[in-house]
């Protein structure tokens, strides 16, 4: 079921995207997995961009749990799909399907991409940023 006003007709809707979780200096420190649920054509969206055009936004909803839920710009979007697409080509030529976890995104796991490992405690992820 879509969110009040959320939009699943279009080809992005249910990729699988990577984005970087950022601590509050705005350094990455792991990165999680999710899924493209839905999107908001720029005629129904409330975003501005900061040249005051109406901007269409994307919802990812993330594999855990307490990094949530985001609304991102196409090009945060397409960025966070290339990452995910390369990771798993890349160290994974066995993309998961949607709604599967990657190994990559559980965490605790030392094989994050990049070095990073993710919070053993997913409490930890509340309230930090995600990049792609």
């Amino acid at each position: 079921a879509q969110d009040a006003g959320w939009q699943g007709d279009h080809e992005m809707v249910g990729r699988r995207v990577r984005r970087a979780v950022l601590n509050q200096r705005g350094l990455a420190i792991a990165f999680v997995d999710g899924v493209v649920t839905g999107w908001l054509p720029s005629e129904k969206s409330d975003y501005v961009s900061g040249g005051g055009d109406a901007r269409a936004l994307w919802r990812i909803k993330y594999d855990l749990a307490a990094v949530g839920i985001e609304d991102v710009e196409g090009h945060d979007m397409l960025t966070a799909v290339k990452a995910f697409e390369k990771e798993n080509s890349v160290r994974n030529p066995q993309t998961p399907k949607p709604g599967e976890k990657h190994p990559r995104a559980v965490p605790g796991n030392q094989q994050a991409a990049g070095g990073l490992t993710a919070s053993a405690d997913e409490e930890g992820l509340k309230g930090w940023w995600t990049k792609g």
